[in-house]
């Protein structure tokens, strides 16, 4: 079952200096269960700089991973005790 949701969504950026800025993501969303993973989608707006850009957070017994689908296209794994190489894409182009 999909359920609506308000998602809050609060980030660190740290640049050259020392000083580490806050950044809260507050949208709307849905929630829900499917095979045993957790999931959680959302549009991105302008505000993030990711407009026409589809989120999806998956949770799982193995890990968290973020996927991104429209204008800018992404995918990111966290696994314990794994390292990935994943793609960032951005307005300003893509990071590995």
């Amino acid at each position: 079952m999909k359920k609506d949701v308000i998602i809050s969504i609060k980030g660190l950026q740290q640049m050259d200096d020392p000083e580490t800025d806050e950044v809260t993501l507050t949208t709307e969303g849905r929630f829900y269960r499917r095979s045993g993973s957790y999931y959680l989608t959302y549009e991105e707006s302008a505000v993030t700089g990711f407009e026409h850009t589809r989120t999806m957070v998956k949770i799982s017994r193995d890990g968290v991973s973020v996927t991104r689908a429209g204008k800018y296209p992404s995918m990111i794994m966290f696994e314990p005790q794994k390292r990935h190489m994943c793609m960032y894409s951005t307005a300003y182009g893509d990071i590995m």
